[in-house]
C-alpha cells in the first residue's frame, strides 16, 4: 500500500517509507520484548507463591493488540488527511512495535507452554508469520488483504479501511489471548508426550 498511499514520491522515497516499519520492530525487539516479558513474569509469579505459568506471558499481548491498533488507525488518518509524511512513519512505528512485542508474547508463550514440542510449533509459527509477511489481522489476513486493499480503499477511504484492519486486529487478538488465559492449561495437560525422546 506503500506506493499508492505516497503516489507522488519517487520510488527512491517510497522505499524508505518502511522505516518506520523497520525501527518499530527494532526497537521493540530490543527496549520491550524479552526482558520486559520476563520481568513481569517474575512479578506475577512472586504473587503467584513463585509459581511460574507460560499464561502469564500473554498479559502483554493485550496492549500489544491495543498498540497495534493505534498505529493502523493513525497510518490511515495519516494519509486521507495528508498529513506530513512523518505522521504516517510514526503510525507504521506504533504499529510495528505492536506486532513484534505479540509475536514475542506468543513464541514465548509457546516455548513455556511446550518445552518438548518447543522447536516442531516455533518452526510452524516462523513459517506462518514469514510466509504472511507479519499480518496486522493474522496469517489469512496477510494473504487475502492484497487482493482487495485497493477496492477496499478505493470503496471506504484510507481512515475506515485501517480502522477496520485495527477493530479486527483489536477484537480478533483479545479473545485470542483471553481463550489461551482460559484454556491454555487444559490444552498444555492434553498435549500428548513425545515419543522416541526429545525434538
Amino acid at each position: 500500500m506503500v506506493p499508492e498511499a505516497y503516489s507522488t514520491y519517487s520510488p527512491d522515497i517510497q522505499g524508505l517509507m518502511f522505516i518506520g516499519l523497520i525501527v518499530g520492530v527494532v526497537f521493540a525487539e530490543f527496549a520491550l520484548s524479552g526482558h520486559v516479558s520476563d520481568r513481569l513474569v517474575a512479578r506475577l509469579a512472586r504473587g503467584n507463591g513463585g509459581r511460574r505459568t507460560p499464561e502469564m506471558r500473554l498479559w502483554l499481548g493485550y496492549p500489544a493488540a491495543i498498540v497495534s491498533s493505534v498505529g493502523l488507525i493513525v497510518w490511515g488518518f495519516s494519509i486521507e488527511r495528508k498529513w506530513h509524511w512523518m505522521t504516517g512513519q510514526v503510525g507504521f512505528f506504533i504499529y510495528a512495535a505492536g506486532m513484534q512485542v505479540g509475536n514475542m508474547v506468543l513464541t514465548a508463550y509457546i516455548v513455556d507452554n511446550y518445552p518438548e514440542h518447543a522447536m516442531r510449533v516455533i518452526m510452524f509459527y516462523s513459517v506462518v508469520i514469514n510466509v504472511n509477511c507479519y499480518p496486522p489481522v493474522g496469517s489469512i489476513s496477510a494473504f487475502i488483504n492484497p487482493w482487495f486493499i485497493s477496492i477496499w480503499i478505493e470503496k471506504s477511504g484510507w481512515i475506515w479501511t485501517f480502522c477496520a484492519q485495527a477493530i479486527c486486529c483489536t477484537f480478533g487478538l483479545i479473545p485470542g489471548y483471553a481463550a489461551l488465559h482460559i484454556y491454555g492449561p487444559r490444552l498444555r495437560k492434553d498435549m500428548p508426550p513425545i515419543i522416541g525422546g526429545k525434538t
